[in-house]
């Protein structure tokens, strides 16, 4: 593992934490080709993670920050954006429910997420877009002695694994109130469609869910305060996918670097733009790690410009490369496809863009 990322080792985590992080980091590389092809299960590096206690870094009452946590996510995507993308979607869905979770969740889902024993799944997307007017809820809540009958379809998540996975989702009742449930993957009633063929990405377990006459019990409602719930929980959100795009942009500008001679030297203007590029974006990065506001719209600024710069630091680095790049089983060309799921990640590049156009 790099000892010069420009995110910093885990400070409060367990002594052995960084040993485990950097093992774990080297197994991750050396799967990544296998894990794009989605021949690998994730679960498995899931609960490794869990034991080393690196899933739930800087959450209330738990060890480390969110910068340690931020570091862990970042190593990985710099080896594997696909098994970071898995790392992200659990830890934002434990971050749901160790905040906002009911006593029931916080006995039973918490630890078992916390140790990577169950997969979490973040299926938030159309609740940041309906607070911002952009879509309607597509699941429904019906009251029904004391417990909610959810019913309608999840257009997408990752981490959707059919062996008990936690879905963390929003739904809105008869009566107009919108609810953030949680729901597992073998309850009655969930059908997961079959797993399609993705550019890249192969192994996260992503696909559409519908659901019929799933019953929810009243302690695995998280809240009915639904736009408390979304500006608490958006800051680590977005920061946690901002150091994803690093990582991935981390790996294609140490890719590309030494390769600036003889003709590629007419690149070398390029990648110095992106070093100093990635420079600013870490100078802002880290304050805001260190001070997440959920009314700045400098986290929103911050996701896109990761993403834009992962997107042209993988273009830079398929230019450099050349032929060798084009191989569907290099590194350079999984690092292009992984990049070109960024812009569609949701909060898209358009629904980013959108945001900051009326923030102005």
């Amino acid at each position: 593992m790099r000892t010069d990322t420009l995110l910093s080792p885990p400070t409060d985590a367990p002594a052995d934490a960084p040993t485990d992080l950097a093992r774990l980091v080297d197994e991750a590389a050396a799967r990544a080709a296998a894990v794009d092809r989605g021949e690998l299960d994730l679960r498995p590096t899931l609960r490794e993670l869990g034991a080393a206690g690196l899933l739930d870094l800087g959450l209330p009452g738990g060890p480390g920050s969110l910068a340690d946590q931020a570091t862990v996510v970042h190593e990985l995507a710099r080896v594997c954006t696909a098994t970071a993308f898995s790392v992200w979607a659990h830890r934002t869905a434990l971050d749901y429910l160790a905040r906002w979770g009911s006593e029931e969740i916080q006995r039973t889902l918490v630890p078992a997420l916390v140790a990577g024993e169950r997969p979490g799944a973040t299926a938030m997307a159309t609740a940041f877009q309906a607070a911002l007017g952009l879509r309607e809820l597509t699941v429904t809540a019906r009251e029904l002695d004391g417990r909610v009958v959810l019913d309608g379809t999840i257009p997408w998540a990752s981490n959707l694994f059919t062996d008990g996975a936690v879905v963390v989702l929003p739904a809105r009742t008869e009566a107009g109130r919108n609810l953030v449930v949680a729901i597992t993957t073998d309850q009655a009633g969930v059908r997961l469609r079959p797993y399609p063929e993705l550019l890249a990405l192969g192994s996260t377990a992503s696909t559409t869910v519908t659901l019929e006459g799933v019953e929810v019990a009243v302690g695995r409602v998280l809240t009915d305060r639904f736009l408390d719930f979304l500006a608490d929980v958006r800051p680590s959100f977005l920061l946690l996918q901002t150091a994803l795009c690093l990582g991935l942009a981390d790996a294609s500008i140490a890719a590309s670097g030494p390769r600036h001679e003889g003709t590629l030297s007419t690149f070398r203007a390029d990648h110095d733009s992106l070093l100093a590029r990635r420079a600013d974006l870490d100078a802002v990065y880290r304050r805001r790690l260190d001070a997440p506001d959920p009314a700045d719209d400098e986290l929103v600024r911050l996701r896109l410009e990761a993403s834009e710069l992962a997107v042209e630091a993988t273009r830079h680095e398929a230019a450099v490369t050349g032929g060798a790049g084009y191989l569907a089983a290099s590194a350079t060309a999984r690092r292009l496809r992984e990049a070109a799921f960024l812009p569609i990640q949701s909060p898209t590049e358009a629904q980013l863009r959108w945001e900051l156009s009326r923030s102005r």
